[in-house]
């Protein structure tokens, strides 16, 4: 493996930093004067309610543009192989985005609880390593990183997509239940990366991603303990890409929306919801897979799988209460 090709062009915006330009350029607050004539934006700062939006808007330029702090030119990392890690790799997601690296000429590790359906998907990609793991076991985690390295001599990127669902109303969750969900959504990521972040720094290169929702950003009604667990994961990878950076290893984040798979069929709760007008029909695993695989050959901070999903999470910013009012109407919970 080679060292990480340097970009060439920065483009250096983001929410902290354009909001405080923003309140200095306008004189520290949303009645001081209007910019100078020939400024950018000097129409909207004219007046005080279109400056406050102004401002609102710049701020929360980085949920619709995540990636404004990463260059925008960065040269593409090649998957070619590099030993990569995928959990939750059985089905769905996990078994698209294995499909996707195995013909980008990965060298694969397969994991996730039952070894029947991991051996089965490894027929289909000759020189996968199958390593049965249930993430929500620390040591469980410790061996499929030591397995890796042992077998490839290496770990280059960990893809932490194995998750499970939790639903229903948040005052009558199970304890065991939500239990599970911390377990398997948040722990085990972690400790996968605390396992993985000592031999990546050793190698002077690396990446994690971490497949997240965009219910970590803007949670819907009866899924707010799986929301609370991603938004955590979330705020965990934003850390640790912050404590390694110069060391050479990335921190990605993939916020998927709605996906056809079996994974709410298999999500641990009593009930349903009932959605009376918010269904969205969902994407394919395969195009999730494919986010992914951009995000490892370009390093974002955070990706989208689709632009409604960027465009909601924008808009649930701008008018939190709306949509909450919207959302509680459109879904109920149903008892069996």
């Amino acid at each position: 493996m080679g060292l990480r090709p340097k970009p060439f062009f920065f483009f250096r915006v983001g929410g902290f930093a354009a909001n405080t330009k923003v309140k200095k350029f306008f004189g520290g607050g949303f009645a001081a004067p209007a910019p100078p004539p020939g400024v950018g934006l000097t129409s909207l700062a004219l007046f005080p309610t279109m400056r406050a939006y102004t401002c609102l808007l710049l701020s929360h330029c980085s949920l619709l543009f995540p990636n404004l702090l990463f260059p925008i030119f960065s040269p593409a990392m090649d998957p070619k192989n590099r030993v990569t890690i995928i959990t939750g790799a059985s089905a769905g997601i996990g078994a698209a985005t294995a499909r996707l690296f195995a013909e980008a000429e990965a060298r694969l590790v397969l994991a996730a609880r039952q070894r029947e359906p991991l051996e089965a998907l490894a027929a289909e990609l000759p020189g996968a390593l199958v390593v049965p793991t249930d993430v929500a076991d620390p040591e469980a985690c410790r061996q499929l990183v030591a397995r890796a390295k042992q077998s490839f001599g290496r770990v280059d990127l960990l893809i932490n997509n194995a998750g499970v669902g939790l639903a229903g109303p948040a005052a009558e969750l199970r304890t065991e239940d939500v239990q599970q969900a911390l377990a398997v959504d948040l722990f085990g990521p972690l400790w996968l990366m605390q396992a993985v972040v000592p031999l990546m720094r050793a190698q002077g290169l690396g990446q994690i991603i971490n497949v997240s929702s965009v219910l970590a950003a803007q949670p819907l009604p009866y899924l707010g303990a799986y929301a609370g667990a991603k938004a955590a994961l979330e705020r965990v990878s934003e850390a640790l890409r912050m404590e390694l950076r110069g060391t050479g290893v990335e921190v990605s984040v993939v916020r998927p929306g709605t996906t056809r798979t079996n994974f709410s069929a298999h999500r641990l709760g009593i009930g349903r919801e009932r959605r009376s007008r918010f269904a969205p029909a969902g994407v394919t695993p395969e195009t999730v897979a494919r986010t992914i695989l951009y995000v490892a050959r370009h390093e974002p901070r955070c990706a989208y799988v689709t632009r409604g999903d960027r465009l909601g999470v924008f808009l649930a910013t701008l008018f939190p209460g709306l949509l909450e009012r919207l959302l509680a109407r459109a879904i109920r919970w149903e008892q069996p």
